[in-house]
Formats: C-alpha cells, sequence, structure tokens
C-alpha cells in the first residue's frame, strides 16, 4: 500500500509540474455543404486543456458549445423555418507547433445534439492558429459534426486566449 501511495503522488507530482495551459476560443463561422441552405451562421465557444508533450507539440481536452443559426426560406407556395441546431462537442485536441508564429491543430470526438429529433455524431476540426500576442492567438478552421447520413459543417474564423 505504500508503494502505490508513493506512486500515485510521484505521478500527480509529474503531471502537476509539467507545462499545461487552459485556452478558451470564440469563433463565427460559415456553414458550408449540405447546411449552407438550411443555416444562415455558426457561432462556437470551446475551452481547451493542453498538456505538453515536446516544445512542439501538445495533447488534450476540448470541450464547448456549437450552435447553427436556422434560416428560413421559400419552398413553392410555403414559406419555411428551419429550427437551430445545438451541440456540446466532447473531444481531444492535439497541437502542433510549425514556426514561432502558426500552429496547426486538429479536434477530434463526439458532438451530444441539443435540439429537438437531433441526435450527436462525430466531430473533427482541423484548424490553424496565428500568434498575435503572448495571450492571444487568431485562428481559421473548418468544423465538420457528421449526425447520422447528414453533416454539419462550417468555416469558421476565431480568437483563443489563455485563461
Amino acid at each position: 500500500m505504500k508503494q502505490f501511495s508513493i506512486t500515485i503522488i510521484a505521478v500527480l507530482t509529474f503531471f502537476m509540474s509539467s507545462a499545461q495551459e487552459f485556452k478558451s476560443n470564440i469563433s463565427l463561422g460559415i456553414p458550408v455543404g449540405e447546411v449552407s441552405d438550411s443555416y444562415s451562421i455558426n457561432l462556437n465557444l470551446d475551452f481547451v486543456y493542453l498538456y505538453e508533450v515536446t516544445n512542439k507539440f501538445k495533447i488534450g481536452a476540448i470541450a464547448g458549445y456549437t450552435h447553427f443559426v436556422g434560416d428560413s426560406f421559400k419552398a413553392p407556395g410555403v414559406n419555411v423555418k428551419v429550427n437551430d441546431a445545438g451541440f456540446l462537442p466532447i473531444g481531444i485536441t492535439s497541437r502542433f507547433k510549425a514556426s514561432n508564429k502558426s500552429t496547426l491543430a486538429l479536434d477530434f470526438g463526439y458532438a451530444i445534439g441539443f435540439s429537438r429529433g437531433l441526435s450527436g455524431g462525430v466531430f473533427f476540426a482541423p484548424k490553424l492558429y496565428y500568434k498575435l500576442s503572448k495571450t492571444f492567438d487568431a485562428f481559421v478552421s473548418y468544423k465538420s459534426i457528421a449526425v447520422s447520413n447528414y453533416d454539419f459543417g462550417a468555416i469558421c474564423f476565431g480568437v483563443e486566449f489563455k485563461l
């Protein structure tokens, strides 16, 4: 039991003393593909925990909220209002520092559907970050949530900041 306690303390000390980061990002997206006619805009808020593996590579967890705003359009003889679609994406993220100013990232996981009649689905989001300052990064990304045979996709532009 004593060895087990010492091992747990050593592991916790290692993880607590290692480089860790907490970040948050907010972005605005333009729906593309299958959802471009049904949704007008995409809003995203994410929280990120990163653990430094090497000085160029980090891995961690990501969770947030993604919202697609439903659009209105005319079908022959009738006006159609599409309901908003909300998701809670939970997954892993990886970051590769390509240069002093740019970072490549990939988020992957499962997005839980919050809208009535909308189940969840697998999501992925490749991203390209540009370092603005010590605290802020700008990024462009493509976010895709595959729900049944339907893809909620968006090209997003946003900022990320350290917490």
